[in-house]
């Protein structure tokens, strides 16, 4: 049985239609294989755009596992929102990402046949 994280993962991946909460950009929960050929990208790059779950308040500032508090993210996302000393807060963050991604300075690859929108 999977556990509650896994389960609000797939909960928030099927809430946001398969897109990441920050950048927009659709992500895979199982083939990083059809994604590539899907998208026209290479498996490495694939595997940046896994769906993972994003705690949007952190476990250790009190958030808990439940479905409100999870969002699907890209794995390119959650790493870069926690790499810094303080994480931004979500809304913030994904903001940040957003304008990066319209000037085109977030993921160093285009996905064919996506329409990402900001």
């Amino acid at each position: 049985m999977p556990s509650s994280v896994a389960r609000a993962r797939a909960y928030a991946f099927y809430r946001q239609e398969g897109r990441c909460y920050y950048c927009d950009y659709p992500m895979y929960v199982t083939s990083p294989r059809k994604y590539a050929q899907l998208y026209g990208c290479s498996r490495q790059q694939a595997l940046q755009m896994q769906c993972t779950a994003e705690h949007l308040v952190a476990k250790c500032e009190g958030g808990s596992n439940r479905p409100s508090n999870i969002a699907a993210a890209c794995k390119v996302c959650n790493v870069r929102r926690h790499q810094g000393k303080v994480a931004l807060p979500p809304q913030a963050y994904r903001e940040l990402v957003q304008s990066k991604v319209m000037e085109g300075r977030w993921h160093p690859f285009r996905l064919a046949g996506s329409v990402v929108q900001p």
